[in-house]
């Protein structure tokens, strides 16, 4: 009984080695052969003076604070991005797995397929909050599940914190996560997780947002590119801008027109550029300009772009987003990590939902959709229930992203596809352990 007892035990290690084994050696690749990881944003997170006020104000303070604990040493922030991929890799495992040995090695394979990928491991070698959002996203939606009251609920709210704190685009992610959760929890009788978890966890999401639209100047700086790339080159939009919301007209409008794209940042505020560097709050702070334009936007510039596209004119904000999605999602900006494998799994993945026609976003709402409705209606495992929550919070970053920024949209956009592509494969991985074990019960019989 003993001896059976520790074969037992030793086999329950298996899966782990599988998703732990390409870890070390990604570390040791990181340590021997370092490249450089930093970017030009990078100056944004490294805090190196004593704590202030300003420390508190930025795109990812929970990111900040992290290099600060590590003493703003690159290859020490890069290796524990790369530890938070697999302890989201090892958390996603332990919440979705089954019971039966075999079953959960081929879970373990599959996780590992997904993460061991040139598209998704790229994110994590560049001293940038993205990587670390990444982790955080898929380390809050197992956390969702796994909370049951008590200390799993706590570490819930603390994971959902960090995740809220770690990009100005988490706090939307974490409303559409909890919403699209809510079936589930009524599902379940669980509805005290309402108001222990959920419901605390959309008010600090609210406030974080609101802050962020207020005193973070990045945002100011998003907004500008919106208006110098979707607003100034469009005569009816402009007209309208100026008319209805108050940009200031004067010839920068007509130096700026025909001038911008949204790939390329350049300069029309008589040769100077539009924002600067600001070491005193480690962010990007909008430079004046002699027609109030700088001005307008602090004030008035994101609410504005909010406003027109949400309430003026909501249909077509949604038709273009979901033409851009599509293009985006066939071919979406890469990472540049390595790839133990001869494959990359998203490639498939992708050329998978292009031939069943599920790249749109239509396509994509249907599908994750369904099958949130066959978990509740049916027996299918709860990994199904998880993959349709990471889809519904992917796309909704995804079009912060897109609207938020018309500056590199792909770089902005590409964590969230890479969410979405992983809760792609989490459901083809569910719908392999419906098949399964339905020709188990069926060989029981």
């Amino acid at each position: 009984m003993t001896e059976n007892f520790v074969t037992a035990h030793s086999r329950s290690w298996v899966p782990y080695v599988i998703i732990g084994a390409p870890y070390a050696w990604y570390l040791y690749c990181l340590m021997t052969n370092p490249a450089n990881p930093i970017v030009p944003d990078s100056f944004r997170y490294l805090w190196p003076s004593d704590i202030s006020a300003e420390f508190f104000i930025g795109g990812s303070l929970s990111f900040r604070s992290l290099a600060y604990l590590l003493g703003n040493h690159p290859l020490a922030i890069t290796s524990t991005v790369l530890m938070c991929f697999l302890a989201a890799e090892t958390s996603l495992f332990n919440t979705f797995k089954g019971t039966r040995y075999l079953t959960n090695c081929l879970f373990a394979l599959g996780i590992a397929v997904l993460f061991d990928s040139s598209f998704i491991l790229g994110i994590h070698q560049k001293v940038s909050p993205k990587g670390f959002f990444v982790a955080m996203h898929l380390l809050f939606i197992a956390s969702l599940f796994r909370a049951n009251g008590g200390f799993s609920s706590i570490l819930a709210f603390i994971i959902g914190l960090i995740f809220v704190l770690s990009r100005n685009v988490a706090p939307y992610i974490v409303i559409a996560s909890v919403v699209a959760y809510t079936p589930f929890i009524w599902s379940r009788k669980h509805q005290p997780k309402i108001f222990s978890l959920l419901l605390p966890l959309i008010i600090v999401s609210i406030i974080a947002a609101n802050f962020t639209r207020e005193q973070d100047s990045s945002v100011q700086m998003n907004a500008a590119n919106n208006m110098l790339a979707r607003v100034i080159d469009h005569p009816d939009l402009l007209k309208k801008f100026v008319s209805s919301y108050g940009m200031p007209p004067g010839p920068y409008i007509e130096a700026c027109q025909n001038y911008v794209t949204p790939s390329t940042v350049v300069a029309c505020f008589e040769h100077t550029a539009l924002a600067t560097s600001d070491m005193s709050t480690f962010s990007y702070t909008l430079l004046d300009d002699p027609w109030g334009f700088s001005e307008w936007v602090k004030k008035h510039g994101a609410e504005s772009w909010q406003d027109h596209l949400l309430l003026e004119q909501p249909i077509g904000t949604f038709t273009e987003f979901a033409s851009a999605f599509r293009r985006e999602f066939e071919t979406p900006f890469g990472g540049s990590g390595s790839n133990l494998l001869p494959f990359d799994a998203h490639s498939g993945i992708r050329a998978l939902s292009s031939a069943t026609r599920v790249t749109t976003l239509w396509g994509i709402c249907i599908l994750f959709i369904a099958s949130g409705l066959a978990y509740l209606m049916f027996s299918t495992p709860s990994i199904v229930a998880g993959a349709s929550i990471l889809a519904g919070g992917s796309v909704a970053n995804i079009f912060v992203s897109y609207y938020g920024d018309a500056m590199e949209i792909g770089r902005h956009t590409y964590p969230g596809y890479a969410t979405l592509s992983i809760a792609l494969g989490m459901l083809f991985i569910g719908v392999g352990f419906a098949i399964i074990t339905n020709f188990r019960n069926n060989l029981d019989r």
